[in-house]
């Protein structure tokens, strides 16, 4: 409660830092407001900030500003900021936990009002914050009539603008350390000198290091600190970044101590369990997703109070279950893309679906995502190398992915159309990178097809990640094509020869792109016995 008396402090301390500390910085100054254009509004934004494990950091008070009233052509031009995807966060995680490196978290203060605005943009301050008068007056003299606002010198919250303007002053700094932005990822910079390498990648404002230089690193952490400090109260420049070891990431909780990396997101299943308290009390947790009444005929017309509530905040507990899902749950992909075909109208299916993926995640919240030398993917990987000799040392592959389909799965839900699952999965180094369950956009009419169709998009991601080690052979060596395992040897022959049959002439050609990718050097398929196929659990409960 803003208003609590043990809060109300905290926070109007904190607004008083946030303001003093924009007029520090030069972020605006006072002039008349030209002829024919509008101020915008702000306001503050007071939230508590958090680790990923749920413990307090600060009291934070956001001043923002109404973006969404910016004009396109007047305002602003461009908005678009690349970020660096979860596969790249991870992948860079699983090369430092390979090679034994630390990892280095940068979080960069204020850091939208760090970056200049090119645009004249013009804004008023809140409710309950004046400028001084003597200020005010001089310049209302200066301008007799006109109406005076404060042009923005540097961008803020809430401007449509505003991480465009801000990933462009990140790039120029790393620029200037001479590191170089990666081709299939811009988010991910490289440096490599003397032959040591250091890698970074950059989400806004958060920045993951690893490298096997100390000095380009501390070289990197002086930049940042000479780019991004503010003033202090006493006039001093002070740089309020932090630059740690990793302990949270994008709303994970991060542990990495020797040589062991695990990550987790059980303060957000906490606090998603605390924001509905009727869940909280009524659901009971459960080993597993699925239940028994899946199986039994639906009735649409009886309702539980549970699964009404379920039904009116659906898209809420979706999203948030998509975020842990994409973030280290792997276990839970499946299901939640079964639950989100109802987002746009959730039918008894998709609420007895929503409701065995809480239960499972009550009981079992505290799973984490573990890297970890060494690990049963190695020895599997071996083991199927001494099995299949034509692989070759499977297990010493920097990077192999995995493939597979469930054909058809039956349909409960109405208007619902018979389309296949696709599953799959890499790894980087043995550990879980990349992950996905999605249903396919084409209805297959055979178990070949659907495993075909699985496979072309796993192709996909596996001309990425080659990519990305032709990118980076400092770090995974020579570039080799990547094992792409499936279990069926008939999509297998397809996607190895360019034979046309009966049963392939109706596929469409966007689905035989795997045989480019084979024919490039970039994926290599090779089979893998069903059951030690682990994508099989991205296609099914």
């Amino acid at each position: 409660d803003v208003h609590a008396p043990d809060q109300k402090a905290a926070y109007l301390k904190s607004i008083i830092k946030e303001t003093s500390g924009l007029c520090r910085n030069s972020c605006w100054s006072l002039e008349a407001l030209p002829s024919g254009r509008k101020a915008l509004k702000t306001k503050f934004v007071l939230k508590i900030k958090r680790l990923g494990d749920g413990s307090y950091y600060s009291h934070k008070a956001r001043l923002v500003i109404q973006g969404f009233l910016e004009r396109v052509g007047i305002d602003y031009w461009s908005t678009y900021c690349p970020m660096a995807s979860l596969d790249t966060a991870r992948s860079l995680m699983a090369i430092a936990v390979h090679y034994g490196l630390p990892i280095s978290h940068a979080d960069i203060p204020q850091a939208f009002i760090q970056a200049a605005l090119k645009e004249d943009i013009y804004a008023n301050l809140p409710a309950g914050i004046k400028i001084k008068r003597p200020l005010y007056d001089q310049v209302q003299r200066d301008h007799p009539g006109s109406k005076l606002a404060l042009k923005l010198l540097k961008s803020l919250y809430g401007l449509k603008q505003a991480p465009a303007v801000f990933n462009a002053l990140v790039n120029k700094v790393l620029i200037e350390q001479g590191f170089t932005r990666c081709v299939h990822d811009t988010c991910l910079c490289t440096k490599v000198e003397n032959g040591k390498w250091c890698l970074v990648a950059v989400f806004v404002d958060d920045l993951l290091v690893t490298g096997t230089s100390d000095l380009i690193m501390k070289a990197l952490k002086k930049s940042l600190e000479a780019q991004f400090s503010t003033k202090n109260e006493k006039g001093a420049t002070v740089y309020e970044g932090q630059w740690e070891n990793v302990r949270s990431y994008l709303g994970m909780d991060i542990k990495y101590a020797d040589g062991v990396l695990s990550m987790n997101v059980e303060a957000k299943i906490d606090a998603l369990f605390e924001r509905h308290e009727i869940i909280k009390q009524k659901v009971k947790g459960s080993d597993c997703i699925h239940m028994a009444s899946m199986d039994s005929p639906i009735d649409e017309e009886q309702l539980n109070e549970l699964q009404l509530y379920l039904r009116s905040h659906f898209a809420e507990l979706v999203g948030a279950l998509i975020y842990i899902s994409i973030t280290c749950r792997p276990d839970i992909s499946c299901a939640v893309g079964l639950a989100s075909k109802g987002m746009h109208g959730p039918q008894k299916i998709h609420l007895l679906y929503l409701e065995g993926l809480l239960r499972y995640l009550k009981k079992h919240k505290d799973l984490k995502l573990v890297y970890k030398r060494g690990n049963a993917f190695r020895q599997f990987a071996r083991t199927l190398s001494q099995a299949y000799p034509e692989m070759g040392e499977l297990h010493n592959c920097p990077i192999v992915g995995l493939s597979d389909a469930n054909f058809a799965p039956p349909v409960k839900a109405k208007e619902e159309r018979m389309r296949s699952t696709s599953g799959r999965c890499f790894f980087v180094f043995n550990f879980l990178v990349s992950w996905s369950s999605k249903r396919q956009s084409l209805t297959a009419s055979s178990t070949m097809q659907a495993e075909l169709i699985a496979a072309s998009a796993a192709s996909d991601m596996g001309i990425w990640f080659y990519n990305l080690s032709c990118s980076l052979p400092f770090v995974f060596g020579p570039s080799k094509a990547i094992p792409l395992l499936l279990d069926n040897l008939a999509a297998l022959s397809v996607a190895n020869h360019p034979k046309h049959n009966p049963a392939t002439r109706h596929i469409c050609l966007r689905e035989f792109r795997i045989r480019d990718a084979h024919e490039f050097g970039q994926v290599r398929p090779y089979f893998c016995p069903g059951a030690q196929n682990c994508a099989d659990h991205f296609t099914k409960l």
